[in-house]
């Protein structure tokens, strides 16, 4: 909560009615009336992760995958137009695209994909992946975001290698 700590000015004018009673009223910053307004504002965080899986590498040196918002929806530092782009590695096999930060209690919709880079005998994985942030205001200036990919809890994007040669 931010509360409106602005010092306000009261003035009392109390009038004397000769007839034994006295009339007071009050302005408050020269007005009849003062409203103070505090405001509620929470946040809460997340980082959305897709995992790499192959059976082998082949020539394939990395894989490349696009987290883009379904709908307007926070990214994470660094997105752009809606996306952001990471890669994965033999030594990281995780796609983390970032912390995402959240203002409000909601559902957010983004798409983690696999690009297709070409290289002989792989076999790319490049299905729209489906992720639904939820958002929970916990009423303590906090929210709690949960993600679900493809209904599930985490995302494996699974490829295959397989050599191609011809016989003679």
């Amino acid at each position: 909560i931010t509360y409106d700590t602005t010092p306000h000015s009261v003035v009392v004018t109390v009038v004397d009615n000769h007839d034994g009673t006295l009339t007071a009223t009050a302005k408050y910053d020269g007005a009849n009336s003062l409203t103070i307004t505090n405001t509620y504002s929470a946040s809460g965080d997340i980082e959305l992760e897709a995992t790499k899986s192959i059976n082998d590498w082949g020539k394939a040196e990395s894989f490349t995958f696009t987290l883009a918002a379904v709908d307007v929806a926070p990214m994470p530092a660094g997105a752009t137009d809606g996306k952001i782009v990471k890669t994965v590695t033999p030594t990281a096999l995780k796609a983390k695209f970032g912390e995402i930060k959240y203002t409000s209690a909601g559902e957010y919709k983004y798409t983690i994909t696999e690009t297709d880079d070409g290289v002989a005998g792989i076999t790319y994985d490049t299905t729209a992946h489906n992720v639904v942030v939820t958002v929970v205001d916990n009423h303590n200036g906090t929210l709690t975001a949960t993600a679900k990919y493809d209904d599930a809890d985490s995302l494996t994007i699974t490829n295959s290698y397989a050599a191609e040669g011809k016989t003679e």
